[in-house]
């Protein structure tokens, strides 16, 4: 079942539309580097005697295709819109399956005949490894479109920090998988969430709202108000966790060493979203293996 499942959702009209939306998104990023690459080549060529000639030069040469998928991910506010969008996407096409499947009645022939445990563990990792399909193709085809547009260069740098083509890689893989590993999370607590909310309207916008709106609102407002609750938030803050990489090198390049307390802080969500996941699997497995048909 989680091979035919896994292949179905692959193969579906909505792989398609997701990738070729959040691949638009990229290319934007994209575009806007290369446009401020052009700035500075414009800046080159001119006549002013304040230019600092060999920091421009060694700017430009960074601006490879590394350089233009490390700004779309830990720079421009593009990236932003790439994560609410799967977001969105999981909510409207995935999470609201095992509900919809009930609804529909063929939630009921499944159970009868494999049984609800067996059903639910089917669904979760045929659905994970969609998502870490989905981002793994995205992300490698915006990295070949990035060499396209930017050339394949062997250094590159990520805050103000030189690295090299294997450091550059391991960052990319990285950030792949830590990416797939927090949308998984977030699909899977939503899926099983269902056992809770019944409304396809809110099931759909439930990872949408709940994990990257309603973190940001709280430490927008609240967090101005009482610095606890902005310190306990703002490590749920999305946005803020997917900078991840970025920051711990950063930290790096300031400190001569990689901080334990930090890649600690980056590693609370989570751990805290693998928690809920076990809570709530355990609730919607005792629930609806028995209430399920």
């Amino acid at each position: 079942m989680i091979k035919r499942n896994y292949f179905k959702l692959l193969k579906s009209i909505s792989t398609f539309v997701i990738c070729t939306i959040l691949l638009v998104i990229s290319i934007v990023s994209f575009t806007v580097s290369l446009f401020e690459k052009n700035s500075f080549i414009h800046q080159l060529n001119s006549t002013s005697p304040d230019i600092n000639i060999d920091a421009l030069n060694n700017l430009i040469e960074h601006y490879n295709g590394f350089k233009l998928i490390f700004n779309f991910w830990f720079v421009s506010d593009l990236y932003f819109i790439f994560v609410a969008v799967t977001l969105l996407f999981l909510g409207v096409f995935l999470s609201y399956q095992i509900q919809k499947h009930k609804e529909e009645a063929y939630g009921n022939l499944l159970v009868s005949r494999i049984g609800y445990k067996k059903y639910l563990d089917d669904t979760l990792v045929s659905q994970s490894l969609y998502i870490f399909s989905i981002v793994t193709i995205t992300n490698l085809i915006s990295l070949t479109i990035a060499f396209i547009f930017g050339g394949m260069g062997c250094d590159t740098d990520l805050s103000s920090f030189d690295i090299n083509i294997i450091q550059a890689l391991i960052i990319i893989f990285v950030q792949n998988l830590f990416l797939s590993i927090v949308i998984v999370l977030i699909n899977s607590c939503t899926l099983l969430a269902s056992c809770f909310i019944k409304n396809k309207y809110i099931l759909q916008a439930f990872p949408l709202f709940m994990f990257l709106i309603l973190p940001q609102l709280i430490v927008s407002t609240l967090g101005n108000v009482s610095s606890f609750i902005g310190n306990i938030t703002l490590p749920f803050v999305l946005w803020n966790e997917l900078m991840a990489i970025d920051n711990i090198i950063n930290d790096y390049e300031l400190n001569g060493m990689f901080s334990n307390t930090e890649i600690i802080y980056y590693l609370i969500p989570i751990l805290t979203y693998f928690i809920l996941f076990i809570v709530l699997y355990c609730i919607n497995l005792k629930k609806n293996e028995r209430d399920y048909i």
